[in-house]
């Protein structure tokens, strides 16, 4: 099985030969030359180096292509995407940790018998996968499926065990123990 970086490896090599083709740099050309090609040209350091250096362009000619910035967008794309997931997955930490301490301090206080049946509501709380940075597909699952919250749903179990003696009273139905 391939991994989440081979396969992202494989698509801007794909991309990178289909464009170095399109824009004349077929079979026929020396192979470390079309590498330095894509590395100058289709990674976006000919852009970047044009917005630095604006007088070094005044010379080109003036039907060359213009310098490709995708490999630019992408990265930009993709930190953004990342961001909004991690904002998202931390804030619904920060709402299931509350409610779950909040749990703890009133069973710690007392309302045992009331409280312990809402250990099952916490516990189905839905939760979106931790993103990481260097993993494509976990940004997307972060974005668009829930799991459980399962250091939560852990510490929850513990609070159940340390609580036995209060059960008999307590509605435990669908609760994950």
């Amino acid at each position: 099985m391939i991994s989440e970086e081979g396969v992202l490896t494989i698509i801007v090599v794909f991309f990178s030969l289909i464009a170095a083709y399109r824009y004349g740099f077929g079979p026929k050309r020396n192979g470390r030359f079309l590498f330095l090609w894509i590395l100058w040209d289709l990674s976006g350091f000919r852009a970047i180096f044009y917005k630095l250096n604006p007088e070094s362009r005044i010379g080109a000619e003036e039907d060359s292509l213009p310098p490709a910035t995708f490999v630019l967008w992408f990265v930009g794309v993709y930190v953004a995407l990342f961001g909004l997931a991690s904002q998202r997955y931390e804030n619904r930490i920060d709402v299931i940790e509350n409610q779950a301490n909040s749990l703890l301090v009133q069973l710690s206080n007392g309302a045992e018998k009331r409280e312990l049946s809402r250990i099952r509501s916490i516990q189905n709380l839905e939760c979106p996968e931790k993103p990481e940075l260097m993993k494509i597909t976990s940004v997307f699952r972060s974005l668009f499926f829930y799991s459980s919250y399962d250091q939560i749903v852990t510490r929850l179990k513990e609070a159940v065990e340390d609580y036995k003696k209060y059960l008999s009273e307590a509605n435990l139905s669908s609760t994950n123990l």
